[in-house]
């Protein structure tokens, strides 16, 4: 019997996800529930499954999915076929699919072969996934209270206060201008650095928001995530005035 690749979904983070339909398409019990464990972290996501292409194709046909996750070796009906199938019928052609496969094609090899929308190798990575994911599904802004932090733990506040309210707080300034995409996943990444240096979680937690609102290109929620950043600077200072 072939052994077939588990899926291994790895992350640290979510964003959410406006109400949508997911249709997931694997014949591996273990690697679908996986899949569901994730992506049920989402609560708008409406999920249903589908262990191979026959019997996917109904289930699109019934339920019309806002997006398919589709593993491509399977029995019966391979993801080949079921994909192939669906984008010739004007009535599911228009469904993105993101292939899950275990091969080394680049994205070229898949319009190609394939004709899905998106790819994606395994083992998955969650950070990738919903990357992914994001490109065809809105997704919701995930509020983060910036003035309910907690400093306690801080190593030397004072320093980092320094380091905030006069270096970065330039950089921060020319970034907000301008909002050029690579220049402000270098300011995230620094300052993730820097919170986990002095063991500022929210710094952190803030900082990986403002990441992957670049790497998603969602302009309004660079801008608005970058707006909080003086408001955190503050509440470190009235922090140290309490302390």
């Amino acid at each position: 019997m072939e052994e077939r690749e588990k899926v291994e979904v790895l992350s640290d983070e979510a964003i959410d996800f406006e109400p949508a339909k997911i249709l997931i398409i694997e014949d591996v019990l273990l690697n679908r529930e996986l899949l569901k464990r994730f992506l049920k972290k989402f609560k708008y996501l409406e999920l249903s499954e589908a262990e191979n292409g026959k019997i996917a194709i109904e289930k699109v046909r019934m339920s019309r999915p806002d997006l398919i996750l589709m593993d491509m070796k399977m029995p019966e009906m391979d993801g080949y076929e079921a994909t192939e199938y669906l984008k010739k019928d004007p009535t599911t052609s228009s469904i993105p699919i993101i292939a899950i496969t275990a091969s080394v094609l680049n994205h070229t090899d898949w319009e190609r072969k394939a004709m899905c929308d998106e790819y994606i190798r395994k083992p998955i990575r969650m950070e990738e996934l919903q990357k992914k994911m994001a490109k065809f599904l809105r997704t919701k802004e995930i509020e983060t209270n910036v003035n309910m932090l907690s400093f306690q733990k801080i190593k030397n506040p004072k320093k980092l206060y320094e380091i905030l309210s006069l270096e970065r707080m330039e950089i921060w300034k020319d970034i907000r201008e301008i909002l050029i995409v690579d220049n402000i996943i270098v300011f995230a990444k620094d300052l993730i650095e820097l919170g986990e240096l002095h063991d500022y979680k929210e710094l952190v937690a803030w900082a990986r928001k403002l990441e992957k609102s670049a790497s998603l290109y969602d302009a309004k929620e660079m801008k608005r995530t970058l707006s909080q950043f003086p408001e955190l600077i503050m509440n470190l200072r009235n922090f140290i005035r309490e302390d």
